[in-house]
């Protein structure tokens, strides 16, 4: 059976006992599959466009994808390895591409 990384379980305060290298590139997959799926349920909203089914949805849109993206940031800046920088050089147009959106 298949663990849930600890990077897609809810948290308030990031897990990083639980987390290793292996945990990053599958969690923004997943993170960024989830944003875009949230993405096109507000964008197939068949109620009038309004702050609260347009705006504010947006604003929460991909919420698990800004944490991971902190605590993968926030890791690279003040320990990083080959490995994270090599994740960091892959995950990068994902998330330029996403910004697109």
């Amino acid at each position: 059976m298949k663990t849930l990384s600890p990077l897609l379980k809810d948290f308030e305060i990031p897990p990083f006992s639980e987390i290793e290298t292996a945990h990053y590139k599958p969690a923004f997959k997943a993170a960024l599959q989830e944003a875009r799926e949230e993405i096109d349920m507000i964008t197939a909203e068949e109620e009038p466009p309004s702050f609260k089914n347009t705006i504010e949805a947006l604003e929460f849109s991909g919420s698990r994808l800004q944490r991971i993206s902190a605590v993968f940031f926030n890791i690279n800046a003040a320990e990083t390895t080959p490995e994270i920088q090599k994740i960091a050089q892959e995950i990068s147009p994902w998330l330029s591409r996403f910004q697109k959106i």
